[in-house]
This record gives structure tokens, C-alpha cells and sequence, in this order.
């Protein structure tokens, strides 16, 4: 299986979070518009910064069930390593 495209810690995709849920198509005649949803799915949410608007945007991208293992994976350790160079940054200003 090849590896997701975002590896960055920098990517603002593995600063998010992975949620199932379920949702309507948005056809008339489906059964979604007025009852049980299709899914559930999993979505991968995640903020992006929008300098037109000079703010953060809410965004989510489908994620296919053969992945959200190796996602969870990333998110977690790039959030780990996020926590460590915080904490390092803080020890360095705490030195001054």
C-alpha cells in the first residue's frame, strides 16, 4: 500500500481529527432526504488558514476504510512530534 501523500508536520491535515458519520447524497427521491442517512463514512476534518478572509476554514476529505488505520498513525505521531519541539521551545525560552 503506498504511503498517504501528506507526511509533513507542517500539512495541516495531520493536525485534525478523524470522524465517522453519515451523510445525505442530496438526491430528491433517495431515501437520505427524508430518513435513515447512507454510511457511515470516515472523514479526515482538518483548519486551513484562508488569507483572503484572514481566517481558518473548516475542510474535511473522505477517507477509505483501508487507510484510516495509517492515518490515525500519522496524525498521532505527528502530533507527538509537534509536543516535542513546543516542549523544547519552551525549555530554550525558559533558559533566557
Amino acid at each position: 500500500m503506498p504511503p498517504l501523500s501528506y507526511r509533513s508536520i507542517d500539512d495541516p491535515r495531520l493536525r485534525g481529527w478523524i470522524i465517522r458519520e453519515r451523510v445525505r447524497c442530496g438526491n430528491p427521491g433517495c431515501h437520505c432526504s427524508t430518513g435513515r442517512k447512507h454510511g457511515p463514512y470516515t472523514y479526515l476534518y482538518f483548519r486551513v488558514f484562508d488569507p483572503v478572509l484572514e481566517s481558518y476554514r473548516l475542510r474535511k476529505e473522505y477517507v477509505k476504510p483501508r487507510r484510516v488505520a495509517l492515518l490515525r498513525r500519522q496524525i498521532r505521531q505527528a502530533k507527538n512530534q509537534a509536543r516535542r519541539q513546543h516542549e523544547a521551545l519552551r525549555a530554550l525560552l525558559a533558559a533566557f
